[in-house]
């Protein structure tokens, strides 16, 4: 993330940003400051999680759609 602030301060392209299962080991309070960093960044983000109660809880997300994948089904929730 950081990566992408500087990238951006120098006005420079960059793609989107994809993270598998980032909540996994991380606390609340850590969650959050993802969170944050991730809606102040203002890009395009793909986030995985094998609980949906990952996002669920103190997501500050201004602009978000979440999916369930199971057996290569996909419905947006």
């Amino acid at each position: 993330m950081a990566h992408i602030k500087m990238l951006q301060q120098r006005k420079q392209f960059f793609g989107c940003i994809l993270a598998d299962d980032l909540m996994a080991e991380l606390d609340v309070n850590s969650k959050d400051k993802v969170f944050r960093c991730l809606n102040e960044i203002n890009a395009q983000v793909f986030l995985t999680a094998t609980d949906k109660e990952n996002f669920a809880k103190g997501s500050t997300l201004s602009n978000h759609k979440m999916f369930h994948v199971e057996h290569g089904a996909i419905t947006e929730e």
